[in-house]
């Protein structure tokens, strides 16, 4: 009877070191998911009133989604989407459009987690990792449909927000673009060259800063926590 009752507990043994990984995952996920969005929050703190802004309030260059995309590489999915939930609720007690800003944000960066994740889920039907992550070609080509993604989809959010809260681009005939010399030009051209560039400036600090940060320096090679 002792030496059955021994078998059973060695038999249970992996099941429950198993479970006891994942909910040390899980813990691990949320510590670092509320260290890197109370990061995001104090940076957006310090730099929200210096941050330079379009007519309708879209920023030029923010740099609070590079901390959440470094919280990613570090981390993992799980705690790349947590810090970006989190960093954006706690941006919209000082952004100055409230909700909408922090809301645009998070739909504008969370392309660069979501297309690696579904790339390994369904090309390898396993899970994604920092090893994935690391390989430049990989990173690179889910990087460029992000991008594709995400300027496609900020340029229909832009028009959308422009239209509930200006009455839409009809009211705005004409903006100037001398900021890269094109002098006054039609709002819907405007609203899609400045949408698409200011996109594709901010994708490439996503993607090369966090990558630089965690891969160059080997902080992954040294922690390896996916």
């Amino acid at each position: 009877m002792s030496n059955l009752s021994l078998e059973s507990n060695e038999s249970l043994a992996p099941l429950r070191s198993s479970e006891t990984s994942k909910k040390s995952r899980i813990t691990l996920d949320i510590a670092g998911a509320a260290i890197f969005s109370a990061l995001s929050v104090v940076l957006s703190l310090l730099t929200t009133e210096m941050l330079p802004r379009m007519a309708w309030g879209i920023a030029y260059f923010d740099p609070v989604s590079i901390i959440w995309l470094t919280a990613f590489l570090v981390f993992g999915f799980r705690c790349g989407i947590f810090t970006a939930i989190i960093g954006s609720i706690g941006l919209m007690f000082f952004d100055p459009t409230p909700f909408v800003g922090p809301v645009m944000k998070f739909v504008a960066t969370i392309w660069l987690m979501i297309v690696p994740y579904f790339i390994i889920q369904l090309s390898k039907r396993r899970t994604l990792t920092g090893q994935d992550m690391k390989k430049k070609k990989f990173y690179i080509q889910s990087a460029l449909i992000a991008w594709g993604i995400r300027s496609v989809v900020m340029i229909a959010l832009n028009y959308l927000y422009i239209a509930f809260v200006f009455g839409g681009v009809e009211t705005i005939p004409f903006y100037d673009m001398s900021w890269i010399g094109l002098g006054m030009i039609t709002s819907n051209i405007a609203i899609i060259i400045s949408v698409f560039l200011l996109n594709t400036i901010q994708t490439i600090a996503d993607v090369f800063l966090p990558y630089w940060l965690i891969f160059s320096t080997k902080i992954y090679d040294h922690f390896q926590i996916y």
